[in-house]
């Protein structure tokens, strides 16, 4: 094999190599990315059923409660 062929092979492994790379950390990143809405979004319908996604909005002073013993805290946004 000539030493034209060699750098060529040498590339064209590379490129596959980096194509196969970025498949794969875009695969991972579809299935572990969590979407972003907004409240008209959400009222809207847009976040698909049963996949979770981040709320952004701003909390109404005093709003906020969380009850004695529990995790779960309730707001108005």
């Amino acid at each position: 094999m000539t030493p034209r062929r060699q750098r060529m092979f040498a590339v064209g492994a590379i490129v596959i190599g980096v194509c196969m790379a970025a498949v794969l950390i875009l695969q991972a990143l579809e299935e572990n990315i969590n979407h972003f809405y907004g409240p008209t979004a959400v009222l809207a319908g847009e976040p698909t059923p049963g996949k979770e996604f981040r709320l952004g909005g701003l909390v109404v002073d005093g709003s906020f409660a969380r009850l004695p013993g529990d995790l779960t805290a309730r707001f108005i946004v």
